[in-house]
């Protein structure tokens, strides 16, 4: 579940101390511990054996967020994070996959999910997300925002001709979350690169060879020596 908040207007973002926040960007992926332990700065590598073979993978992105001491009181829609979508619409566009996103965002301290999230989102290139409710001073502030992705690949119904295999990659490098374009977390990559082998088979042909006997002989030489 998400709280989908549409303030009228525009909240300004409160100046904040990025040394009081601490942010962490990790990915976790379903083959790998069946998704338990993040994997930070690695390469997703799929190999199927024929062009009609269907595969479906979870990867999930977290941001992770931390403020142990609140050094005022932010308003709904005063803090903001930014962080990249690696796998929006026009990166997956023609790429032979689909993609199904499932946002979620809660707190520790908190009952309820506090994080608004706008779902256009989805085919933007960032995803942003502001505070809902205000979070008090000297308050202990740490929890999570999850985007979980499943990546499914489909059937290729014009592979490139006579090529073994042809490989489709999306992804971005050296992303970061950001907190009102001042704290930053660590940063981090992801790539998911799917090979599918083309089942060209060679073609087998038959020559046939007959010899038949000259039914004319205009244009050919007196001797037979002359022929070609």
């Amino acid at each position: 579940m998400f709280i989908i908040f549409k303030p009228s207007s525009a909240v300004p973002l409160a100046e904040i101390n990025p040394d009081d926040w601490k942010l962490e960007l990790l990915f976790f992926d379903s083959e790998v511990n069946k998704g338990k332990d993040p994997i930070v700065d690695e390469k997703w590598i799929i190999e199927e054996s024929s062009k009609l073979d269907r595969f479906s993978r979870t990867v999930t992105m977290q941001i992770n967020y931390k403020n142990e001491t609140m050094d005022r009181t932010y308003e709904p829609g005063e803090l903001q994070i930014v962080v990249p979508n690696p796998l929006n619409a026009a990166k997956i566009k023609d790429q032979n996959m689909t993609v199904s996103t499932t946002v979620g965002a809660n707190g520790v301290s908190y009952n309820s999910y506090f994080w608004d999230y706008n779902y256009q989102n989805y085919n933007t290139s960032n995803f942003v997300f502001t505070n809902h409710d205000a979070l008090e001073e000297s308050a202990n502030v740490e929890g999570s925002i999850q985007v979980v992705y499943v990546i499914s690949s489909s059937t290729e119904y014009y592979a490139e001709q006579f090529d073994g295999s042809c490989t489709h990659v999306v992804g971005e490098d050296n992303m970061k979350a950001v907190l009102n374009s001042s704290a930053e977390s660590n940063a981090a990559s992801f790539e998911y690169s799917r090979v599918y082998n083309h089942p060209w088979t060679k073609a087998n042909y038959r020559i046939n060879t007959s010899v038949y006997k000259i039914q004319s002989y205009d244009g050919l030489g007196e001797n037979a020596d002359q022929y070609t």
